[in-house]
């Protein structure tokens, strides 16, 4: 539970962070669809955090210990500050909300095997999984129709996927755009681990080296 409330106080604060750059920073310009579409995933992420909040509490946990930086390290992303302007914006997003996905399903058979005690925490992450499914949706719709970025609200092809569905070694034929992947606690720690670093401990990374998601996604479609 810990895990899952540590990422959504990122997305949440990755998404505050972004409509303040609408309010007057450097996304000022941004079409109003966007901005509106920022502020809905915002709040979604945000209800999110007081949901889980609530849930680790009543399973004897302490959500306030559970915390991110006072300024994470967002240029981890995509090597470059990603609230400079729409695409890098909205391109990071959708590397954000699909590891967000990927997150939740790679916890649902841990939480089967838990039992009834997994039950509750089980019920909240299938709920925000479908939710974070739609941001990711909705953040690609944005890039297709705003940018006229070659994506699709879908899964279309391999590369658009963070890990290879077939991981499992499962005989069902899956396919780019049928199936999407999961991520384990591992990986998804070894992507956001650099993010939760604040940004003034880190060595800003230049422009043309390969970001760590877009390292890691290499990797695995490898695989």
């Amino acid at each position: 539970m810990e895990y899952a409330l540590t990422l959504e106080k990122l997305e949440a604060d990755f998404y505050r962070r972004a409509v303040a750059a609408t309010q007057g920073g450097a996304l000022a310009g941004a079409p109003t669809v966007a901005k509106t579409a920022l502020v809905a995933y915002g709040q979604d992420e945000a209800q999110h955090v007081t949901d889980l909040s609530a849930v680790l509490s009543t399973l004897g946990g302490s959500p306030n210990t559970v915390t991110i930086p006072a300024n994470p390290n967002y240029r981890a992303i995509l090597g470059r500050d990603p609230f400079a302007n729409p695409t890098d914006l909205l391109m990071a997003g959708q590397y954000v909300e699909d590891l967000g996905v990927a997150a939740y399903k790679g916890q649902v058979q841990n939480l089967l095997a838990a039992g009834a005690a997994g039950k509750p925490v089980l019920s909240a992450a299938l709920a925000i999984h479908t939710v974070e499914a739609r941001h990711a949706a909705g953040i690609r719709f944005l890039r297709q129709t705003l940018l006229n970025a070659d994506v699709r609200p879908w899964i279309r092809n391999a590369s658009e996927v963070i890990y290879n569905e077939n991981r499992g070694g499962s005989p069902i034929p899956f396919s780019g755009m049928a199936f999407d992947g999961y991520a384990t606690r591992e990986e998804v720690l070894a992507l956001v681990g650099p993010i939760l670093t604040p940004a003034q401990a880190q060595p800003q990374p230049r422009n043309d080296q390969l970001s760590l998601f877009q390292r890691l996604r290499r990797q695995n479609l490898d695989k």
